[in-house]
């Protein structure tokens, strides 16, 4: 029998590939509070996604102070020949590498929306 999210327990492990799928943008955005709940809950999460609302959701919580940013590690594929990179959100919910200094995230992720956006204004 698989778990239920609502059923997660303090030490669970939860999976959850593509949560984003076949909602509107504003619940995608809205799962960037869900899983900071469950996380600091003692819930631990692993998700995959190629949603940019949520993941933007998830830096706004940290920027508030609504979740530490020591909880939310990312893995960022670039392709499939290229291994995963460690990519860290400080405090200001800015992207960071390894040595903590602050970066862009990896280009593909959020760039086409933004130029788009910079373009047409």
């Amino acid at each position: 029998m698989y778990g239920s999210p609502i059923r997660a327990q303090p030490g669970d492990i939860l999976l959850i590939e593509n949560p984003e799928i076949h909602l509107h943008p504003g619940v995608q955005s809205r799962l960037g509070d869900f899983f900071p709940f469950l996380a600091k809950r003692g819930v631990q999460l692993f998700i995959e996604t190629h949603c940019g609302h949520m993941f933007s959701r998830v830096r706004f919580e940290i920027y508030k102070k609504n979740i530490d940013s020591s909880l939310v590690a990312v893995l960022y594929k670039p392709s499939r020949d290229k291994p995963f990179q460690p990519i860290g959100i400080n405090s200001r919910g800015h992207f960071m590498n390894c040595e903590d200094a602050e970066i862009r995230f990896p280009e593909g992720f959020f760039d086409s929306t933004l130029k788009e956006l910079l373009e047409i204004s």
